[in-house]
């Protein structure tokens, strides 16, 4: 764990909508559908692009098991 908190330590920096928008680029958050090669709508904004990047990020997830809460890693 204290490996990976450090490697995302790391990278947030480099991987944020503030680091993305200082270098020009449009970001758009919410849920989105992708309509065409060409077009993206994003909480109901159709827009229109050459390239569209997927970026949906991660949280953990703790499954649903009896007893999990007890245990230690």
């Amino acid at each position: 764990m204290a490996r990976i908190k450090r490697v995302i330590t790391t990278i947030e920096p480099h991987d944020s909508v503030e680091r993305y928008e200082s270098l020009g680029v449009d970001c758009e958050t919410g849920e989105a559908t992708i309509r065409s090669p060409w077009e993206v709508e994003v909480n109901g904004k159709v827009i229109t692009t050459r390239n569209i990047v997927i970026a949906t990020g991660a949280r953990p997830s703790v499954p649903n098991i009896p007893g999990i809460e007890n245990l230690t890693p």
